[in-house]
């Protein structure tokens, strides 16, 4: 007689971000005892807990960059919807410099230009750079 096996159905539950990091502290130490004890962790439970580790990883993560955005100025400080369809891709960037992409922020980060958004620049910036990048040459 020929066994199948069959699929157990996986639940997910939703844990908060900053309920991960004590509780898979809780389910690591618990572990460890059992293991010193000579028990096996089943390879379901290790991924769980190691799925509860990212996650606090993760949230403490967030809330490191999250800090420092407050550091740096309030939100407001983002740039208007308005302002942002007026900004230039990093490709146009590389293009106007004749680099590439990657040399392009590279450029602008030793001149000290940070980008308006991710993969945006402010077309003063770009000039900017232009014009310090036709010096050089």
């Amino acid at each position: 007689m020929a066994v199948e096996a069959t699929a157990i159905p996986t639940i997910f539950v939703p844990i908060e971000g900053e309920a991960c990091e004590p509780i898979w502290q809780i389910l690591r130490a618990e572990i460890a005892r059992q293991q010193r004890n000579g028990g096996q962790v089943r390879p379901a439970v290790a991924r769980a807990v190691e799925r509860l580790r990212k996650g606090a990883q993760d949230h403490l993560t967030l809330q490191a960059m999250f800090a420092r955005e407050h550091v740096s100025g309030p939100v407001t400080n983002i740039t208007p919807e308005s302002a942002t369809s007026e900004l230039i891709s990093t490709n146009e960037l590389a293009d106007r410099l004749h680099v590439t992409p990657t040399h392009a922020r590279r450029l602008a980060r030793d001149a000290g230009i940070e980008p308006a958004a991710r993969n945006a620049w402010r077309p003063v910036d770009a000039d900017q750079l232009v014009t310090q990048r036709g010096h050089q040459r």
